[in-house]
């Protein structure tokens, strides 16, 4: 639990010079007794952080998340209110970090989240602008989920290992696709907390193992999101407990004469820093790569990551460029909503949570033999 406050010391002095100050020592006393779950003892050690090093607001964050394991979420949506407004005053808060922090707060307080709102005009797109097609059209399918959150909270009223045993044991056999692609969040990284700092958590990697266990070999493929990569910098629970085991891959399916091609990225910076904190990219490493094994062949290229293509902090620019060179489509997650267009003949897809929401869970992407490619939105608990 060491190697927590050692991310904010070690990433973060450019931004929050006092992180490395008196408080440090007091708040890694801290954490050793958050492993220990003396969550009491926790609280004195992170006051006593704050106290010696109040210019450091991230020391409130990890107070209020020992107030949360203690069952105090009054005092930990008050601690984290007080992060955002020292924050703010700093002027070291990004948006995506405000929205962050404030549904956690909301959930802290009891209050759900309103449901999203949904932007899909039809539920059936195709690349050529049909509205319908028939079975025997079909060459193969596949699916996408996303934003399973293994661990979330239980008083925040969602499902997630639900949900995701309903794709394994119902869905998946019904449906037949070829695979299904899970493109980040697998796990939450809070252990049944609303605020998820103190991970990974083994358990839920453990759980997320045992639910997409039954699938058979080749049937399903996995890629980290931030949630994955909260503290972990090297990816090793995404590489011991996932199916795919390595943060990228790619593979290609033969149909009707032609060849398909599908790449999974990973658009989780390699910072590991701790929630909330959110950084996205793709680095020069990963992009050499992208390019060294995308095939000009292929009759379509599929790529799935975890973030917007938009919200990259860095590597966006040429990952931009290389969709439209190529026409690869691109399908991903992370913000729990649906969202599908079609731009200069490729998809671009978000997925809303699987986990986290009841509508718009899974997309079902179907190759015609004619090369029409057509994608559907449907609820977890219903079957096209």
């Amino acid at each position: 639990m060491v190697k927590l406050v050692l991310a904010i010391l070690i990433v973060l002095p450019s931004v929050v010079p006092a992180c490395d100050g008196a408080g440090a020592q007091a708040a890694n006393y801290g954490l050793r007794l958050v492993s220990a779950e003396d969550y009491g003892g926790a609280v004195l050690s992170f006051k006593k952080a704050i106290e010696l090093d109040p210019a450091c607001p991230e020391y409130r964050v990890m107070l209020a998340a020992a107030f949360e394991h203690q069952g105090d979420r009054e005092s930990a949506a008050r601690e984290l209110g007080r992060y955002l407004d020292y924050s703010r005053k700093l002027r070291q808060i990004d948006d995506n970090v405000i929205k962050e922090v404030e549904s956690a707060i909301g959930l802290l307080n009891g209050v759900r989240p309103l449901a999203a709102e949904h932007n899909r005009e039809e539920d059936l797109m195709c690349l050529s602008g049909r509205k319908s097609y028939s079975a025997p059209e079909a060459l193969f399918s596949f699916m996408q989920i996303s934003d399973i959150h293994i661990g979330e909270a239980r008083l925040t009223g969602y499902h997630p290992i639900e949900h995701l045993n309903w794709i394994v044991d119902t869905a998946y056999p019904v449906i037949k696709p070829k695979f299904i692609v899970a493109t980040g969040d697998l796990t939450n990284s809070s252990d049944g907390a609303i605020i998820p700092l103190f991970g990974p958590h083994r358990q839920e990697w453990e759980a997320y193992a045992r639910a997409v266990a039954p699938l058979p070999r080749g049937a399903y493929h996995d890629i980290p999101g931030n949630h994955d990569h909260y503290n972990d910098k090297k990816f090793e629970y995404f590489r011991t407990y996932s199916v795919s085991k390595n943060p990228q891959s790619e593979w290609k399916l033969e149909a009707g004469g032609r060849m398909y091609q599908f790449v999974a990225l990973n658009t989780a910076a390699k910072d590991s820093l701790p929630w909330p904190f959110d950084n996205t990219g793709l680095d020069n490493e990963e992009l050499a790569w992208l390019e060294s094994v995308l095939s000009p062949q292929a009759a379509h290229i599929f790529i799935f990551g975890h973030h917007s293509p938009k919200i990259l902090y860095y590597g966006g620019a040429r990952f931009r460029a290389i969709l439209e060179r190529t026409g690869a489509s691109y399908f991903y997650g992370h913000n729990h909503l649906s969202n599908l267009s079609v731009e200069n003949g490729r998809f671009l897809a978000n997925v809303d949570s699987l986990g986290c929401d009841d509508e718009n869970n899974y997309i079902l992407t179907t190759v015609l033999g004619d090369g029409d490619i057509c994608v559907k939105f449907q609820n977890v608990g219903t079957l096209p």
